[in-house]
């Protein structure tokens, strides 16, 4: 099993005969059987573990059948049949990445958090006032410079957003980025504050 594939925020559906451990709440093993994923955490990574989260309750546990990363949730956005005004307005955004060529080739994004989980288990587990949670992948800070066409988005945006980059060193906040160019990067060991988060 190759561990370096499984990041945070990635969606892990294990299979129902899987066990936690007795202190579990009984809640995070029904989740199992009734086919809910669970999501991977910014943690320590060790052999065969995967650290996982069960919406809010923390545990660890191995062999998932299959994931979900956040740019895979954003592919349900169109075949959804779950309403709230905060999807209409992620769909807008999937379509004007979509529209931009550049953009389309260059930017690597998807949808975590409440959003991202309701998306791939087709169930509202969203509220009214949720944050939107995006994840963006960018492996240089030439490829995050490639976000400029989406500042009007990101800057501006009609519901509260909360954007992550995603680097091979860990994640950090867009805006706090954009403010000052130096941001407390989340790695598996603990945070760092850096102006060099790759």
């Amino acid at each position: 099993m190759n561990l370096k594939a499984f990041l945070p925020h990635d969606l892990l559906f294990l299979r129902p005969q899987i066990l936690l451990p007795n202190e579990a709440p009984a809640w995070a093993q029904n989740s199992i059987k009734e086919g809910l994923p669970c999501v991977v955490r910014r943690d320590a990574v060790s052999l065969e573990k995967i650290p996982v989260g069960f919406r809010g309750t923390m545990r660890s546990q191995r062999y998932s059948l299959r994931k979900l990363s956040p740019e895979d949730t954003a592919v349900f956005l169109q075949s959804t049949s779950l309403k709230s005004p905060q999807l209409d307005y992620l769909k807008d955004f999937s379509e004007f990445i979509q529209a931009n060529e550049k953009l389309k080739n260059s930017v690597k994004w998807g949808i975590s958090g409440s959003f991202g989980f309701s998306l791939a288990v087709g169930r509202k587990y969203f509220r009214d006032t949720s944050d939107i949670d995006l994840v963006i992948r960018a492996n240089n800070e030439e490829e995050l410079n490639h976000l400029a066409s989406l500042k009007s988005w990101i800057l501006n945006p009609k519901f509260q957003l909360d954007i992550q980059i995603q680097t091979s060193k860990g994640g950090f906040s867009y805006k706090e980025w954009l403010r000052t160019k130096k941001v407390l990067l989340k790695t598996n060991t603990g945070p760092l504050l850096t102006d060099n988060p790759w």
